[in-house]
Formats: structure tokens, C-alpha cells, sequence
């Protein structure tokens, strides 16, 4: 019995290519790396490390959810982490600005399977005061920026400071076409040169529940006192 449970799958498979082991082998460290670097911008970010059952599980949701239009922004060199001065850190550290998905859940379309909850992108919304275009939201965010915030009770929330971007290529600058997220780090040198706007950057502490759920609710609340009333009647 003992041989059967220490027995290895992946150590009983042999490849005659010895490169196709090495390839899984660095697969194995880039998975690896990233679980590492996840979690400490999320200790940074003042959130709760996940496990590596949780992020190996938000890892394949993430990859199967990709779609082809994703990839463009992916394989772009424009679409890298942009390192720039950590402002708190007097040691030369470098601070990474990578986007990150947002970990809060909703139901999905007629209760089927789950749906990230999306915010405001700030892009867009800055955008909307000069040009008047429509703002879109988003269930990204950069991992490092973050919104100047007044009050403890915002000052004490880290998802009411984060900095919503999408990650979709709708922008240009400077002739170059640009996600909102490239354009806030690179054409606005993360935030600070951001054009003249009527609008403003504004934090808001999030919902406890979604739009959706919060609609949901309320049909199901309505439709009770409905039959409610109907009973009474009868």
C-alpha cells in the first residue's frame, strides 16, 4: 500500500526529448515565481496571502477565460511591468506596476458559474471630461498605484484606493494605440501628468454585494411583498 501512495506520475513519465522535461521544468518555476510575487503584492496591498491550492485554482480560471484579442496586449512589449521609484523605500527599491484581477465574485447571467465585480475604469471616467466618451468598467487594477484617499474609513480600506484600469486597447497616444492601463503608467506617468478634465479621481468604498446581486434581491424582495399582498386580498 505504501508504494501505491508514493508513487509519481510525473516521475514515471519519461520524455526521449530530454527538452520537453526542461520546458516543464521552467513552467514549473515561472508558476512558482508568480505565486511568490502574487502574494507579496497582495501583503503589500495590506490583503490576505492566498493559499497555492487558491491561486493555482484562479490561475486556470484566468487562463481559460483568456480570448483572442487578449493575447494582443499580452504579447506586445508595450503590455510589460513598468518599474518606477518606490517613493516609501530609501534603499533603491523599484516598485512593479502589473494589473491584477479583482478577487471579488458575483453570480453570473441567470445564476450560472461566477463573474468578477468590475469598477469604474479611471481612465475613462477622466477621459469622459474632455471628450465626453462613454466610461467602461473593469475588474482590473494596478498592483502598486493607488488613490489619495481623506477619512480613516477610507484610509482603512485598501479596495477603496485601488486604481481601476482597463486592460483593453481603446487609447492613443502619441500615435500609438494603448490600453488605459499602459496609458496611465506610460502616457501619464502614473497618474501624475494627466490632462486638464472636468471630472475628478474620486475613491469610493465598494458594496458590500454587486449591482447584480443587489438587483437580484430586490426582484425577489418585491415579488414576496407581492404575493404577500395578494394572499391578504384573497
Amino acid at each position: 500500500m505504501s508504494s501505491i501512495l508514493e508513487y509519481s506520475l510525473q516521475l514515471a513519465i519519461k520524455y526521449k526529448k530530454y527538452y520537453k522535461s526542461l520546458f516543464l521544468c521552467l513552467i514549473d518555476l515561472v508558476i512558482v515565481n508568480a505565486y511568490i510575487t502574487h502574494n507579496a503584492s497582495r501583503a503589500a496591498a495590506g490583503l490576505q496571502k492566498l493559499s497555492h491550492v487558491k491561486f493555482m485554482k484562479q490561475l486556470h480560471l484566468e487562463l481559460c477565460q483568456l480570448r483572442e484579442e487578449d493575447w494582443d496586449a499580452l504579447l506586445r512589449d508595450d503590455g510589460q511591468a513598468t518599474p518606477t521609484q518606490s517613493p516609501a523605500a530609501g534603499s533603491g527599491r523599484r516598485a512593479v506596476h502589473f494589473p491584477l484581477k479583482n478577487e471579488k465574485m458575483r453570480p453570473g447571467n441567470d445564476g450560472k458559474g461566477q463573474k468578477r465585480c468590475v469598477r469604474a475604469c479611471k481612465v475613462c471616467s477622466w477621459m469622459k471630461g474632455i471628450s465626453g466618451t462613454t466610461a467602461n468598467d473593469t475588474s482590473t487594477y494596478c498592483s502598486f498605484c493607488k488613490l489619495k484617499v481623506k477619512g480613516k474609513t477610507l484610509q482603512n480600506n485598501p479596495q477603496a484606493q485601488r486604481v481601476f484600469l482597463c486592460d483593453k486597447v481603446r487609447r492613443t497616444h502619441n500615435g500609438a494605440a494603448m490600453s488605459c492601463f499602459e496609458l496611465w503608467h506610460k502616457g501619464w506617468r502614473n497618474g501624475t501628468r494627466r490632462p486638464a478634465s472636468k471630472s475628478k479621481l474620486r475613491a469610493r468604498t465598494p458594496v458590500e454585494v454587486c449591482e447584480e446581486e443587489v438587483q437580484s434581491s430586490s426582484d425577489e424582495s418585491s415579488g414576496e411583498r407581492q404575493a404577500k399582498r395578494a394572499r391578504q386580498n384573497s
